[in-house]
């Protein structure tokens, strides 16, 4: 395993948040070029659900495996990685312009998302101390809605200039252009090699399988739905209310600039010490409101974007607080094994949550059919944001981290 010195200054802490996002803008890509692909290769909506799941797979089997493989491998050397992976992957999606190609690209590019996701959180969390590590993983969360608006924004200028290939080529070299900003980021941390033992007292086995657990299969059940909401938010779009694709991609990055915002009010609360339950109640029920309120009345255009920034907004504090609540549910040399175990769950919902809510909508004829999905979701992730607040509050399960 290794460990970092709390040696990272803040500049550099911020470049490697800019990896997240930059990994997290391949997501995005996804999302606004999915009207493009499902038109270029005869894709209906099921299969366009897939599709876009595609990104996740290899995450739901490997991401717990990932997490122990980066506390052996280095937090930095595996951002570099995972960046030169998706960047070469990205690249060669335009050579196999298929349905099999592209999902196998994409699947890969995942992986190495997936990568960059893990190492970075381990990678602040022992190289930060006190208020300021609480602060910056707060604004960590912010990395994967800012980066899929990235591309969700960007998106629209590329694809009708040179069609989805654009997009991929242009972001692939943006992978392997950021190397060089990690790498200078990267030079001040230093990991060594530390004891795998459990240290006395830090209980980390029960740590990671009560509160730690919980963590991720919060996340998961809210990955299900923000990936199925905003996966599907063009095409919901376009179809509801007849807006262009130009149009819907920057009301999409609209919804997802509103979910950054989110998680920057999840990280202030947390700095403020605001109770991390309370934020995961408050953040999963606005998320239910929104979402009855927009899927089961026909509304004006005005109305239907302005409760899916609330549903995106809301959304927004319960990475932040999650993430903020790591260092609290895992002993130091157990972060990447939690941080792996909560990526997983995160690949687990994005996977399952836009073919589920593909086939609800289609098997309802209607959107109305996504609350199949969405309301047993977040009344699931209810339960477990009650769960998380009890045992987080039990002392002999909080775990000290230095």
């Amino acid at each position: 395993m290794t460990t970092t010195r709390p040696d990272l200054s803040l500049p550099r802490a911020a470049v490697m948040i800019g990896a997240g996002i930059v990994s997290a803008a391949h997501v995005g890509k996804g999302v606004i070029a999915l009207p493009r692909l499902t038109s270029d290769l005869g894709l209906d909506l099921p299969q366009s659900g897939a599709l876009l799941a595609s990104f996740m797979i290899l995450g739901v089997f490997f991401g717990s495996v990932v997490g122990r493989w980066i506390d052996r491998f280095g937090g930095v050397r595996s951002i570099l990685l995972g960046l030169v992976g998706s960047g070469v992957a990205s690249l060669l999606a335009p050579a196999f312009p298929t349905a099999i190609g592209i999902g196998s690209l994409r699947a890969l590019e995942g992986l190495c998302f997936l990568i960059v996701a893990t190492a970075v959180p381990g990678v602040l969390a022992r190289g930060l101390r006190g208020p300021r590590r609480q602060f910056v993983l707060g604004f960590w969360g912010l990395y994967m809605p800012a980066g899929q608006a990235s591309a969700v924004l960007l998106g629209p200028h590329f694809i009708e200039r040179g069609g989805w290939q654009s997009l991929w080529t242009v972001l692939g070299a943006s992978s392997l252009l950021f190397l060089a900003l990690v790498w200078w980021a990267g030079r001040t941390v230093h990991e060594e090699p530390t004891d795998p033992r459990p240290r006395p007292g830090r209980r980390p086995l029960r740590s990671l399988l009560s509160a730690g657990l919980l963590l991720a299969v919060m996340f998961g059940f809210y990955s299900l739905q923000y990936a199925a909401v905003s996966g599907f938010l063009p095409v919901a779009l376009g179809q509801l209310h007849r807006v262009s694709p130009a149009d819907a991609g920057w009301l999409t990055a609209l919804v997802m600039m509103s979910n950054a915002l989110g998680n920057i009010i999840g990280g202030i609360l947390q700095h403020r010490a605001f109770p991390g339950a309370r934020s995961l109640l408050v953040g999963t029920l606005g998320m239910l409101l929104s979402a009855l309120a927009v899927f089961l009345v026909p509304l004006p255009l005005p109305l239907t974007v302005a409760l899916f920034v609330t549903f995106a907004l809301f959304g927004g504090l319960v990475p932040s607080t999650i993430l903020s609540l790591v260092p609290r549910a895992a002993p130091a040399d157990g972060l990447g094994r939690l941080n792996g175990l909560i990526n997983q769950a995160v690949q687990i919902g994005s996977l399952v949550g836009p073919p589920l809510v593909g086939f609800g909508a289609a098997a309802s004829h209607g959107w109305p059919g996504a609350l199949w999905v969405l309301v047993p979701a977040n009344l699931a992730a209810v339960a477990v944001a009650l769960a998380v607040g009890r045992s987080l509050a039990r002392p002999d399960e909080e775990t000290q981290t230095s």
